[in-house]
């Protein structure tokens, strides 16, 4: 449930600074930015964002944070700054030394900053790449889920059938509703793959509504975004089209509604 995760993640933050636990309450403002990210809430994102700045962070958090305004920069079209704060986020990663486990989550945050960037700026291979190294890294950790979610959505879009089916597979051991809409989002991509068309719009459909309970509207325009790519603009069931491209607008997603713009154009040529 990411919005009670956001929530709770609030209440965290002022605990944390009543009891003077300011690791705590830094790590509690960037599971807000991240989760609101993943959500779409990016106005909310936003404020975390600014305030974190404004704090005097350690190395890893630092990391933590270029990595988040990367996605963000990417998604919203700035693909140059994007790139400019992941190598930020890469330099704090060479200081920051730490315990093996600040090391990992350090790393496989990166990689998934960079596997989520990469998908934004349409390059597929190295969104797989990176994503896969960050579940290969680190199989059940804190950035698995996302990891997974970003390596089968480029295998999706690339028409990696069996990349699509191991991380199908790799998500069944995953608990939640939203992981449950992820993996039904990503059964039907699968069923277009393999020419089970009507299976995959029924599926689809499915999603999307596990999607709105969840309430995360990034993901359920990028469900609607995967529907369209691979069963076509002219398949009834596109009609979504026009929900996801009014989240991209809303939401400021530049470069999934360009993506989206692109194969309905396509189809009306």
């Amino acid at each position: 449930d990411p919005r009670a995760m956001l929530v709770t993640a609030g209440e965290a933050v002022e605990i944390a600074r009543r009891g003077g636990a300011r690791g705590l309450e830094i790590t509690n403002l960037l599971n807000i930015a991240e989760t609101s990210l993943y959500l779409g809430l990016w106005l909310e994102t936003r404020v975390a964002l600014e305030e974190l700045k404004q704090r005097d962070l350690v190395p890893w958090h630092r990391q933590w944070l270029f990595g988040l305004e990367a996605v963000l920069a990417a998604m919203s079209g700035d693909v140059e700054h994007a790139q400019e704060l992941l190598a930020l986020g890469l330099q704090e990663i060479e200081v920051s030394g730490g315990d093996g486990n600040t090391q990992l989550a350090s790393e496989t945050t990166r990689l998934t900053s960079m596997a989520f960037t990469s998908l934004a700026t349409n390059d597929l291979p190295s969104a797989y790449r990176h994503a896969s190294r960050a579940i290969e890294l680190d199989p059940m950790g804190i950035n698995s889920n996302a990891a997974l979610g970003i390596a089968a959505r480029a295998a999706l879009w690339l028409g990696q059938t069996d990349d699509l089916r191991e991380m199908l597979g790799a998500m069944q051991r995953l608990r939640g509703r939203a992981s449950a809409a992820q993996r039904r989002t990503l059964e039907a991509g699968l069923a277009a793959l393999e020419g089970r068309l009507d299976e995959a719009a029924e599926n689809y459909l499915d999603a999307f509504e596990q999607w709105r309970i969840v309430d995360s509207v990034l993901d359920l325009a990028l469900s609607e975004l995967d529907l369209v790519l691979v069963l076509g603009a002219d398949h009834p069931a596109a009609s979504v089209a026009k929900e996801a491209r009014d989240i991209f607008v809303q939401i400021g997603a530049v470069t999934m509604l360009e993506r989206l713009n692109r194969v309905t154009d396509v189809a009306a040529d």
